[in-house]
């Protein structure tokens, strides 16, 4: 059979497209099999400052230990390229970085982290994608994540807490100045103590703050664009401590947390 032009045309323009697709089979298989993970760990001394944490992708896990060292578990997941990881000490504080190679280099890359750290240290963490979990802080905590969950469990000091998609929760809250904000989701604040400033936004999800009974009385304003405002807690405009919370969708509540302490 005689090839016709257009027959001709087809296959020259056929054929880089087929040898393009086996070449990115081909890369991809070799990613698979070349899918490694390395764990390291490390331990810094601490001198009073800050210490930060920012991550491209992957989870974070802090605790609160008792000594004046910072003790450092990470694991690297990644394909063809490592990804960067550095430390560096400043200013009495610490400063962990880690971030994932760009481009395709970058498939399925993470460094899950777990730190122990001075219970009195200020701690900022930043993760692009990951949850992110903190406990025992008595000084202050900054965490946002670009898609995750934050989950804070008996955090003190002035907290910040933000996350473009997931839900913030907290239990046995010591700090009296919270700032929680997520585009998608829920959330969920429990104080041991009375709080004196709070801001919790959501654009999609509900909103449940607890704080001691027979605290009080709070300046409380509760808004949703699409649900119920249920307020179970004394209020009054004129009161220095200050509730304010918003949802795009869902619903609202603030109660008394019995039995707290």
């Amino acid at each position: 059979m005689i090839a016709t032009g257009g027959r001709v045309t087809a296959v020259l323009v056929g054929v880089p497209f087929v040898l393009a697709a086996a070449g990115w089979g081909a890369f991809s298989v070799v990613g698979t099999f070349a899918h490694a993970s390395e764990q390291h760990q490390a331990s810094y001394d601490w001198n009073g400052g800050e210490i930060s944490l920012s991550v491209g992708s992957g989870r974070v896990t802090v605790e609160a230990g008792a000594g004046s060292r910072v003790d450092v578990s990470y694991t690297e997941h990644y394909e063809l390229k490592k990804p960067t990881v550095s430390a560096a000490t400043a200013d009495g504080g610490l400063q962990l970085n880690a971030k994932c190679p760009g481009g395709i280099f970058g498939n399925n890359c993470a460094v899950n982290y777990t730190l122990t750290v001075p219970a009195s240290a200020h701690l900022v963490v930043h993760t692009g994608d990951g949850t992110v979990r903190i406990s025992g802080m008595v000084n202050g905590v900054s965490a946002d994540t670009g898609d995750g969950g934050i989950h804070l469990t008996d955090v003190g000091g002035d907290v910040v807490a933000r996350t473009g998609d997931g839900g913030i929760d907290a239990t046995r809250l010591r700090s009296t100045s919270v700032q929680a904000e997520t585009g998608d989701g829920g959330i969920r604040l429990e104080w041991a103590i009375a709080p004196t400033s709070v801001t919790a936004t959501t654009g999609d999800g509900g909103i449940v703050l607890a704080v001691p009974s027979g605290s009080g009385p709070y300046n409380v304003s509760a808004t949703t664009g699409d649900g119920r405002a249920q307020v179970n807690v004394p209020t009054d405009k004129a009161s220095s401590s200050s509730i304010t919370a918003h949802t795009g969708d869902g619903g609202i509540l603030i109660d008394n947390l019995s039995g707290s302490g």
